[in-house]
């Protein structure tokens, strides 16, 4: 499990469909946060967090396929997703979405 394959998701569990991984990916998505707070501050991280209303609805509708259907929409989503969370990481936090993903597994086996 690496925060960019959770960042794709569109929901946590979303290929879970035994329910088998779930608990282990909202338990990451959580420790991720409390890393971050304990790290960079709670006001810091809430900023990164808030960043993504500051999108325009605009950019999103400019980058959505025309043609294609639901799965061609969600694949776009799903990248639109990863890249604006690793520039929202980068921008915030100053490293990218695999040196925050390793940060994390290493605080948590402290």
């Amino acid at each position: 499990m690496t925060l960019a394959d959770l960042t794709r998701a569109s929901t946590l569990g979303e290929h879970d469909f035994l329910g088998e991984q779930t608990n282990s990916e909202y338990s990451f998505s959580g420790e991720t946060f409390a890393y971050l707070i304990e790290t960079f501050g709670q006001e810091q991280t809430l900023e990164f967090y808030r960043s993504y209303t500051a999108l325009p609805a605009a950019d999103v509708r400019d980058q959505m396929p025309r043609f294609g259907g639901t799965f061609v929409a969600e694949a776009v989503f799903a990248d639109l997703r990863e890249q604006l969370t690793a520039e929202a990481v980068q921008k915030f936090f100053g490293m990218s979405l695999a040196e925050l993903d390793a940060a994390v597994k290493a605080w948590l086996q402290r």
